[in-house]
This record gives structure tokens, C-alpha cells and sequence, in this order.
């Protein structure tokens, strides 16, 4: 049983899934409101979440910054589906992108995102340089000016990575 919950904060689903994913809503509330605020956000910018889960962070991020475009990536249909219902409006805007898939297997597009938020998602990376590499390959001008590339903010723990 304890297996089972545990396995469902990795990649929520069904119903304990989707409790798990009431349960990081609350608890990751602050972190999200933190990163998303460090992350200086400007009008115009396209922005990634990696791990949405029921859609806080990108619901918050919106109603502080409603001229930008946010993509997010979880690998939960469930999250899909509950974040899909919170951001129904802003998706039919076409403000929110939302996508269901692996940041380990999924390859980002290049040069697409100004800035990207991460909470609690780091350490369930496998192959974390890996990932953070495609992160930093998918974000605006890092192959031209590290003093003017995007920003990206990685929450674990309270901790910034």
C-alpha cells in the first residue's frame, strides 16, 4: 500500500493519483508562488512547467502575468485532466499548452522558452544533467548570451538548484 501511494506522487493516477495531486497542490502552494515570483517574468514570454500537476503553478503564474504563454509537461493523463478543468478558460484563449509526457524522454524544442518552473520535481529525475541540459538547450538565447538567456527556477526541498 505504501509503495502504491509513493509510486502515485512519482506519476499520479487514478484515484490515490488524484488525491496525491490535491495533497502537492497544498503543499507546494508557497514554492510555487516563490519560483514563479524569482522567475521575473515579462509580458510576451513563453514559459514552461515541468510537472504541472492539478495546474497551481501555472493557474498562479496567470493571474500575475496574463500576457504570456505557459506549456506545461506532467506525466499524469490525471493531472491532465484535473489541471485541464482549473485552466478550461485559458486554454480555450490559447494561453496554456498542455502536454502529457516524460521530461526524460521528451526532447524540447529549441530556443522556444524565456523561462521554466520546476517544483519538487528534480530529484525524480533519473538523469538529471541530461534533463537540465534540454532544458537549458529549449530556452531563448542560451546559445548566444548566457547574461541575457532565460531564467530558470528548480525547486526541491526549499532549496534552489
Amino acid at each position: 500500500m505504501f509503495e502504491s501511494i509513493k509510486e502515485n506522487f512519482k506519476e499520479p493516477h487514478g484515484i490515490i493519483g488524484k488525491i496525491a495531486g490535491k495533497i502537492m497542490e497544498l503543499e507546494n502552494r508557497d514554492l510555487n508562488e516563490w519560483a514563479v515570483h524569482l522567475l521575473n517574468i515579462k509580458p510576451g514570454e513563453h514559459v514552461l512547467e515541468i510537472g504541472y500537476r492539478p495546474g497551481y503553478g501555472i493557474a498562479y503564474l496567470l493571474n500575475r502575468h496574463e500576457e504570456v504563454v505557459v506549456d506545461g509537461i506532467d506525466v499524469s493523463e490525471d493531472m491532465k485532466e484535473l489541471a485541464s478543468k482549473k485552466l478550461k478558460e485559458e486554454i480555450t484563449e490559447q494561453k496554456v499548452n498542455l502536454f502529457v509526457g516524460d521530461i526524460e524522454e521528451k526532447r524540447l524544442p529549441s530556443n522556444r522558452y524565456d523561462k521554466v518552473l520546476s517544483v519538487n520535481n528534480y530529484t525524480l529525475w533519473d538523469e538529471q544533467l541530461d534533463i537540465l541540459a534540454n532544458i537549458y538547450k529549449a530556452m531563448v538565447n542560451c546559445y548566444y548570451n548566457a547574461a541575457e538567456a532565460g531564467r530558470c527556477s528548480t525547486w526541491q526541498n526549499k532549496k534552489i538548484w
